[in-house]
């Protein structure tokens, strides 16, 4: 899905490799009778709103945002941090915002439903995508087509999918210090951060699902497969955007005609189960950003 999961492969001895990206339904999160010019002229006449979305794991970097946030709120004391996701280090999220005296400012949404996300993506003024590693980052792109400035850090295929100042801002991983700076810098200049959404709902409207879905059937057809498996590390009703990406491929290549099924979660890893299901496939496509799944 992006040059950054290709080059692991090609690590592995893998070839005619082609990058297709994951794809966004953009009109789901394009708020109507929205004035994307004037998003940013009335931060200031209210309180200030940051949005996180994703899994709650450390590789997802949570501790550098809330570490950040906290130095952001010392400047801007009404400010307030929405996180939307749950996982594993959750918990000692909630912990770190108690100790550094933010925890009545970082609301913990939990799980949502993805229909329900662009709910909280319209409520927000800055986003921001904190990872220590990602395999494409589809919030990303959800944020762009949302029309609202993007921060995220300068890993894997971030640094491919935001072009620095232009439709986004990119900082260095696990630096607290850089993102506040950078939350600050988006506030403090409204002309830029709208210039930043416009163009960051441009790069949006490339990534639509007519568009990857066309490109994966056609470099399917070109090789005549019929009948395709799919391995995901996450599926419905599991969040995250595997999942997302999974279910919507595997119901374009039905709406295509070919006979596909999916492998997901603990069974994806289970050699036993995929090489029995493999018999009945021609193809075998695997969602992940690591190849360990392999």
């Amino acid at each position: 899905s992006s040059r950054a999961v290709g080059e692991e492969f090609s690590k592995l001895g893998v070839k005619n490799l082609e990058i297709i990206p994951n794809g966004v339904n953009s009109r789901i999160f394009i708020e109507k009778n929205e004035c994307v010019a004037c998003k940013m002229s009335d931060v200031k006449h209210k309180e200030p709103v940051i949005l996180s979305v994703g899994r709650l794991e450390k590789v997802k970097g949570h501790k550098y945002l809330i570490e950040a946030f906290s130095i952001f709120k010392k400047e801007v004391q009404s400010a307030n941090l929405i996180l939307v996701g749950d996982g594993s280090a959750r918990r000692n999220l909630e912990i770190q915002a108690e100790k550094l005296g933010v925890k009545d400012s970082v609301q913990f949404i939990g799980a949502v439903k993805h229909d329900d996300i662009p709910h909280y993506y319209h409520r927000a003024d800055v986003f921001v995508m904190p990872s220590l590693s990602e395999g494409f980052g589809i919030t990303a792109i959800e944020a762009m087509a949302s029309g609202i400035p993007l921060i995220a850090t300068n890993v894997g295929s971030l640094a491919e999918l935001v072009d620095d100042k232009k439709t986004g801002l990119l900082v260095p991983p696990a630096d607290a210090s850089s993102l506040a700076y950078a939350m600050r810098f988006v506030f403090d200049n409204p002309k830029t951060s709208e210039s930043l959404i416009k163009a960051g709902a441009k790069k949006a409207s490339g990534y639509s699902w007519d568009t990857i879905a066309s490109r994966v059937s056609s470099t399917y057809k070109s090789i005549f497969p019929q009948r395709i498996l799919l391995l995901t590390s996450i599926f419905p009703p599991d969040i995250g955007g595997p999942s997302y990406y999974a279910e919507k491929l595997l119901t374009e290549l039905k709406k295509g005609g070919y006979e596909s099924d999916v492998i997901s979660g603990r069974q994806a890893c289970s050699f036993r189960k995929i090489f029995s299901t493999l018999e009945k496939f021609e193809i075998c496509y695997v969602l992940s950003s690591s190849p360990k799944i392999l």
